[in-house]
């Protein structure tokens, strides 16, 4: 059996069924799409901190050990706990498992990551979704060497088509945080509930 087929087996016995892997030289091209996104006026200055952060994180790419070619994300459906660590857990044994290299790498902008690499969308309240899984959803990312594909790759992010039309999330918020006028969310206005949105997008899959 070859090396990607036992490794799919490894993740979808696990539970985890959706990913992508892409090139890392894909990643380090997020910086002019983050720099777009650090320059709009109307980003809160906790919103530009994390985004500054993220941009850092992709140039530090650049001085990665060349065996890591590829950067692989993987959607993990939201359980009991915490869904990162031991969904990250459980994607390292399985990359070390087959021969590839495995090094966690959190410090990317994994929600912009996860739709730029035609794993998700986002929806207005500025939370991803994955088909098949749901907004319900976190996800993992490590540096590698397994195959890569870029075909799903998009220069700039979308929103699921359900998203277009439907206001359900934002009038569900009890901050106002969610409005027409902009993409992001007000985060200065979100207190961080994390359940009125989540639970009325009717994309969530629910366990």
């Amino acid at each position: 059996m070859e090396k990607m087929d036992i490794l799919t087996y490894l993740l979808k016995n696990n539970g985890y069924s959706k990913w992508e892997c892409v090139s890392i030289d894909k990643v380090k091209s997020m910086s002019g799409d983050m720099l777009d996104l650090y320059s709009k006026n109307d980003v809160h200055e906790k919103q530009k901190s994390s985004i500054a952060g993220s941009i850092t994180a992709i140039e530090r790419l650049s001085g990665t050990p060349k065996k890591y070619t590829s950067v692989l994300i993987v959607a993990l459906p939201r359980g009991t706990g915490d869904a990162r660590s031991i969904g990250g857990i459980n994607v390292k044994n399985a990359l070390e498992e087959v021969g590839f290299a495995a090094k966690l790498y959190t410090s990317l902008p994994i929600k912009r990551l996860a739709v730029l690499s035609g794993l998700a969308e986002y929806g207005k309240n500025n939370v991803t979704s994955v088909r098949g899984i749901g907004s319900w959803v976190q996800y993992t990312v490590f540096l590698t060497d397994m195959p890569f594909n870029d075909s799903n790759w998009r220069e700039k992010p979308v929103m699921a088509t359900e998203c277009e039309d439907c206001n359900i999330c934002m009038e569900a918020c009890p901050k106002g945080a969610i409005t027409k006028e902009r993409f992001l969310f007000y985060r200065e206005k979100c207190k961080g509930c994390n359940t009125e949105c989540y639970w009325s997008c009717p994309l969530n899959i629910r366990s």
